[in-house]
């Protein structure tokens, strides 16, 4: 079982980096070859010489977006990260005890329950989004599966981004602590090229802020004042330093590398102010408790007179410097918000840390709604915001403002119950333990970085940055070092009956997301609820529709949510195969998930059905038929399956008349339905029925306007779409969207002091 457990995380992470490659093909033709080379060099290096390939994988973490930009001459855009990311899964994969589990025996059962549910829960959501039609709607067609936009291919793309960042990581702690049992080693082969990145990156940080803001920089951080760092992102890499400025204090452990590790940490607290990251300060400051603890209880006597005349200089010159720099620092864009700057209460820093611009709040009402197995990995961004967009008002994609809670809307307590059971046990951890003689200070330093990112975590998502996952999770490994000598894992698996508990949690997860995907989630049926056209596999007819009635031709499956008109609906469908007499074809049509038709169709003659489609917005109709045919006068790669054709009525009574060939009906019939489809109320009552026929309470109370209302802010969202070219891609900018980012503009727009 765990090999067999550990293969399907693995095969999971593989196929994540091979979608992520081949759909950014768009954006970079060569995306897929460079991602399939780097993994065989990580996996040809780590059979050879494994600690020195880590080394060289490792010294790029921080450096990748500026390295692809200086070897390129393009945007870096966030897809191009799986070239380092294949290369580090080609390590974890080629080391011959892969398919062996390594965690801690105390978090083994958790973090293998965490893998295996985004492992087999991610592919599931993804064939969801394809609306359960392989790479078709990949592929071929091009629909909205929000109504603020995003294909499939886009969806899935995101998606399989979001299940990198969880099962890199957490590949990355099993290898970690497989390999690395002496701290010393790990230091040395793993911490060492971490720490020299960061430190690279903080200098460029640094010299960012105070000579040449947009010197190896883009996207909108010059404009800000800010510095982009070496991950041309100013919050992610405004963390990845605050982590470090830390972490580098772990290393005063040997008196040889104490001053470095003392400079070192000084230079990247000069980065956290050069980036303006209000997040990333706040984190290096709780990251300090722990290292002024620790030293209370160190003796006096083991800090000499020179060291600290040496760090005090250093300090003294930073602040000189960081208060004389042209760049915005974290405490100018404290200044300017609304609470610090007299516009509003503490209660707008509250609603702003938990509710911002409602997605705290839209997150707390779609768990209500699918507590068991969420909405789908990697699925808040775009589903949040056009929940908000319905509910209250527009908003771009962003988290859900708590990676918790983030995790818990899209995976539901079911999926994310591995990572809240180890967030737990791993918190008690760090209480319970601390290191003793030489390793207390380096222990309180990791300790210290740890809960930074874990406190910054309940206000937003730094674990959203792959580079900051990996820190994280090197730190994690690092820490277990350092506070029990013995810790090495024997590769191990679970016992049988906490194998039965994980699996049965897996199997119930897995169930219920096909569940909740038939009963709501499938794009067609989110179409149709929030009255949003939505549909593939499905095309106009050449020429007029008989008066009244509306017409489509299907291919092999097709799918259309159109607009209700009347209460009954009057169906017709047909086949125009010219050998019907002699191959005759299977059809199914369903309408709102009820079989209408299922016939076999002998001649081109219509069977007509009528259909009580009550009172929702729009009607899904969906079709299938068991062969096509091509006619000569069909557009290039069209297929003909079905003909549908249907019209509204009002009552049964009324539509007696209504011949298979859907012939004009003159009657009063026609001006009576008139009223009916008038748009007086029923828009404003269709959330509600459609909630009520659900049965999702929504409590209204969770969903507030926030304090910024419509920033009126816009995400791009088609960066991975077939067919972009180098001059949109150049428009887009060179990083990922950030919605705080996105806020800071807006106000510095209002205010540009």
């Amino acid at each position: 079982m765990s090999q067999l457990s550990k293969g399907a995380v693995l095969a999971s992470l593989a196929g994540a980096i091979a979608f992520e490659s081949w759909q950014g093909r768009f954006a970079y033709p060569y995306l897929p070859t460079l991602a399939g080379l780097a993994a065989l060099i990580g996996i040809a290096g780590v059979r050879l010489m494994p600690q020195r390939i880590a080394a060289a994988v490792l010294v790029f973490a921080y450096w990748v977006p500026v390295v692809f930009v200086a070897l390129t001459q393009r945007p870096f855009l966030p897809p191009f990260f799986v070239i380092w990311s294949a290369a580090l899964a080609g390590v974890i994969v080629g080391d011959p005890d892969a398919l062996e589990w390594s965690y801690p025996s105390r978090f083994r059962a958790a973090l293998i329950l965490w893998a295996l549910s985004v492992a087999l829960g991610w592919p599931i959501v993804a064939y969801r989004e394809a609306d359960f039609q392989s790479l078709a709607l990949l592929e071929r067609y091009h629909v909205s599966n929000t109504g603020i936009g995003g294909s499939p291919t886009l969806m899935v793309a995101w998606m399989s981004d979001v299940a990198i960042l969880h099962l890199l990581g957490l590949m990355w702690f099993d290898w970690l602590c497989r390999r690395d049992t002496d701290v010393t080693a790990m230091q040395r082969w793993i911490a060492a090229p971490l720490a020299v990145g960061a430190t690279a990156g903080a200098a460029l940080a640094f010299f960012q802020g105070t000579v040449n803001i947009g010197f190896l920089s883009g996207g909108v951080w010059p404009s800000m004042g800010r510095a982009a760092g070496s991950l041309l992102d100013a919050n992610s890499f405004g963390m990845v330093v605050a982590l470090w400025s830390a972490g580098l204090l772990a290393f005063t452990g040997s008196k040889r590398l104490r001053l470095a590790g003392v400079a070192a940490a000084a230079l990247c607290w000069a980065a956290i102010w050069m980036t303006g990251s209000r997040t990333a300060l706040l984190a290096g400051f709780i990251a300090l408790v722990p290292v002024g603890l620790a030293l209370l209880r160190i003796n006096r006597s083991r800090i000499g007179r020179r060291e600290l005349l040496i760090g005090g200089g250093i300090l003294a010159a930073m602040l000189v410097v960081l208060l004389l720099s042209p760049a915005k620092g974290p405490l100018d864009r404290l200044r300017h918000m609304p609470t610090f700057a007299g516009d509003e209460d503490m209660g707008w820093l509250v609603r702003e840390f938990w509710d911002r611009s409602s997605y705290g709040g839209a997150a707390a009402a779609m768990i209500g709604q699918h507590p068991a197995s969420g909405i789908g990995l990697g699925m808040f961004h775009m589903m949040g915001a056009d929940y908000i967009r319905i509910h209250l008002h527009h908003v771009p994609p962003d988290n859900a403002q708590n990676w918790w809670r983030h995790n818990i809307v899209e995976l539901g307590f079911l999926g994310a119950l591995g990572l809240i059971v180890w967030s737990a046990l791993f918190l008690v951890y760090l209480l319970r333990t601390s290191g003793n003689g030489d390793r207390t200070l380096p222990a309180a330093a990791l300790k210290g970085a740890l809960v930074a990112i874990g406190l910054a975590s309940m206000m937003g998502m730094p674990a959203q940055s792959l580079p900051v996952v990996i820190t994280f999770w090197t730190f994690a490994a690092w820490y277990t070092r350092l506070v029990e000598r013995e810790a090495a894992a024997p590769a191990a698996g679970l016992r049988p009956a906490v194998w039965a508990a994980v699996l049965a949690v897996v199997c119930a997860f897995l169930g219920s997301t096909i569940w909740a995907a038939e009963r709501g989630l499938r794009p067609p049926l989110r179409a149709a609820a929030d009255n949003r056209p939505y549909t593939y596999g499905m095309y106009e007819v050449p020429g007029p529709a008989p008066e009244g009635a509306s017409v489509l031709w299907t291919e092999g499956r097709g799918v259309a949510a159109v607009p209700i008109d009347g209460p009954i609906m009057l169906l017709s469908v047909r086949a125009d195969h010219p050998d019907l007499p002699a191959r005759p074809v299977k059809a199914v049509v369903k309408v709102n998930g009820q079989v209408a038709i299922e016939a076999t169709l002998h001649t081109n003659v219509a069977i007509t059905k009528r259909i009580d489609v009550g009172a929702g917005p729009r009607a899904l109709i969906e079709a299938h038929v068991d062969r096509t045919w091509r006619s000569d006068t069909d557009p290039p790669g069209r297929e003909r399956g079905l003909v549908l054709t249907w019209r509204f009525v009002l009552n049964n009574s009324e539509s007696g008349g209504f011949s298979a060939a859907l012939r004009s009906d003159d009657r009063v019939i026609q001006v009576r339905e008139k009223p009916l489809v008038q748009a007086v109320h029923v828009r404003i009552e269709r959330l509600h029925d459609v909630l009520e026929r659900r049965r999702e309470a929504v409590d209204a109370r969770v969903l507030q306007p926030s304090g910024f209302g419509d920033r009126g802010s816009e995400m791009y969202v088609g960066a991975l779409e077939p067919g972009r070219d180098d001059e949109e891609l150049e428009r887009v900018g060179m990083e990922r969207p950030d919605v705080r980012d996105v806020a800071d503009i807006a106000l510095e727009e209002r205010d540009p002091a």
